[in-house]
C-alpha cells in the first residue's frame, strides 16, 4: 500500500513539473520566438529565456542553433584531427545518425568520436592549436577512468560539445572501448570507411553494423528512444530525416 501511495505521489509530482515547463516554454515561445542560442548564451535546454527551454525532457526535437552549432564542432574537429594525420572514427549516435538520418539524429544533444588512447595527449594539444581560440577543450574524467575523454565545448556559457573518447589495444585482435568497457575484434574496426554525414565524410568502423547492434539493438532502424526525456519509452520513426541545420 504505502510504495503504491509513493508510486502516485511520483506520477503527480512529475505531471506537476512537466504542467510548469510546459506553460514556462509556452509563454517564452511567444515573448522570444526568434531566440537562437549563441557562444555567449547558455545552450536553449538550459536557458530559461529560449522558447526551447527544457526541450529535452519534453521529447522536443533538437534547435535549428543547437544542431548547428554541434555539427560546426563535430566537422572543425575532425578536420583538424585529419590536417594532422590523427585517425578518428565516428561513434555512438553520430554513427546512428548518419546511417538512420544521413545527419544528426533528430533529438540528439551532443556528438560523439573515438581515438586511440595513446593519441590522447597529441588530440589534445592539437585541438588546443588548432581550434583553443574558438571553443573551449578540456581533459575529462569519465566514469572514473582518468584521460578517457576530451571534450570540445562551444563556451564557457553554451555547453553544446563534442565528446572524444577513447579505444586500446587490449591484445592482438582485440580493442576495448574504455567508456563502455567493452571489447571489440580489430576486424570489426579496421579498415575504416567513409560516410557521409550531411556534407561531412566521416571515418567509421568497418562493421557498422556490429556497432549499431551492439549499442541500441537489431531494431535501430525502426525505433528511437530518447534517452533525456520526460517519457522515455521507445517509438517508432516515422520520419528519416536528419535534425535541421544553417550550413
Amino acid at each position: 500500500m504505502k510504495n503504491h501511495i509513493k508510486s502516485i505521489l511520483r506520477k503527480i509530482k512529475h505531471m506537476l513539473i512537466h504542467i510548469k515547463f510546459f506553460l514556462y516554454s509556452k509563454i517564452n515561445h511567444f515573448l522570444n520566438s526568434d531566440f537562437q542560442c549563441t557562444t555567449n548564451t547558455k545552450r536553449c535546454s538550459e536557458n530559461p529565456k529560449s522558447p526551447n527551454f527544457k526541450y529535452v525532457y519534453f521529447g522536443k526535437n533538437t534547435p535549428v542553433c543547437c544542431a548547428t552549432h554541434l555539427y560546426h564542432i563535430l566537422k572543425d574537429s575532425v578536420n583538424a584531427l585529419e590536417k594532422n594525420n590523427l585517425e578518428y572514427f565516428a561513434a555512438y549516435g553520430v554513427i546512428l545518425g548518419a546511417i538512420r538520418h544521413k545527419g544528426l539524429i533528430p533529438w540528439d544533444t551532443d556528438v560523439d568520436i573515438i581515438i586511440n588512447q595513446k593519441n590522447f595527449e597529441n588530440a589534445y594539444e592539437i585541438l588546443c592549436k588548432e581550434l583553443g581560440n574558438k571553443y573551449i577543450i578540456r581533459k575529462e574524467r569519465y566514469n572514473n577512468v582518468e584521460k578517457s575523454l576530451i571534450r570540445v565545448y562551444l563556451s564557457e556559457i553554451n555547453h553544446l560539445h563534442l565528446d572524444i573518447f577513447m579505444y586500446k589495444d587490449n591484445n592482438d585482435n582485440q580493442l576495448l572501448f574504455i567508456s563502455d568497457n567493452i571489447l571489440f575484434l580489430k576486424t570489426d574496426i579496421f579498415p575504416f570507411q567513409k560516410i557521409f554525414f550531411y556534407d561531412l565524410h566521416l571515418s567509421v568502423p568497418k562493421d557498422i553494423e556490429k556497432q549499431l547492434q551492439t549499442f541500441y539493438g537489431k531494431d535501430y532502424m525502426h525505433y528511437g528512444y530518447r534517452q533525456w526525456a520526460y517519457n522515455k519509452k521507445k517509438f517508432r520513426i516515422t520520419n528519416n530525416k536528419p535534425a535541421k541545420i544553417e550550413i
